[in-house]
């Protein structure tokens, strides 16, 4: 009788709970380990990050545009969505976007994956890669989309930032383009970059080549690229 009364407050308050580093997760009945900077269970479509990741990518863009910005937060459980827009010194003025980025806190199932974790070096340590959509001012086909790539190595039990690079630097597409990763496999990130052909529009880039990188010299490079006949 003890032992069920028990079992039924862990099971009401354990969503809640943590304690000793551990995590109760109600929806899989399992109990996770967190260590300091990131969340995760077995499911690597599941995989969460704590709050000191996520501060510090959002204090890189705090730094780069929140100086003199007007700031607007929108969180939700999978992401945070932070906005920079411009202050008017004089009536002519406007208070235009500046940038606008999406940090994920979560996978979602069905979705790409924004978070990958896996071993980047030498020391056998799972790492992590955070994908963040930033869309800079403009209007229409004038906004610059692209993502950018926070890569973070273990040390201990905690992630330290390695170095952040775009699209526009992962990318060597003559008319522009993207990049998509989507796992890490044998310490090199494996994803699909997307070129836009002369005549392609904005949103739909129609040329795809498939990409493997790799983190070396505090840079992530291009090892292997093959273009995906359709």
């Amino acid at each position: 009788m003890l032992r069920a009364i028990i079992l039924s407050l862990i099971l009401l308050l354990g969503y809640k709970l943590c304690f000793n580093f551990w995590i109760y997760d109600a929806l899989n009945k399992t109990l996770i380990y967190n260590e300091n900077s990131i969340i995760s269970n077995s499911n690597l479509d599941v995989l969460e990050i704590n709050k000191k990741v996520i501060e510090t990518i959002k204090n890189h863009y705090l730094k780069n545009y929140g100086q003199s910005a007007r700031m607007k937060e929108i969180e939700n459980d999978s992401e945070l969505e932070i906005s920079f827009y411009n202050i008017p010194e004089c009536e002519f003025e406007t208070d235009y976007l500046l940038m606008s980025i999406s940090i994920p806190k979560k996978n979602n199932r069905g979705e790409d994956r924004k978070m990958l974790r896996g071993h980047l070096n030498s020391d056998q340590k799972e790492d992590l890669i955070i994908t963040v959509y930033t869309l800079g001012g403009g209007f229409g086909a004038l906004s610059r989309v692209e993502n950018e790539y926070f890569v973070f190595l273990r040390n201990k039990n905690n992630y330290a930032l390695a170095t952040i690079i775009s699209d526009s630097e992962l990318v060597n597409c003559q008319n522009g383009g993207r990049f998509s990763a989507f796992e890490i496999q044998n310490g090199n990130i494996i994803g699909t970059t997307y070129c836009y052909d002369v005549n392609d529009p904005s949103c739909c880039p129609t040329l795809a080549f498939s990409t493997e990188l790799e983190f070396t010299n505090e840079k992530l490079v291009i090892v292997k690229q093959d273009e995906i006949i359709k």
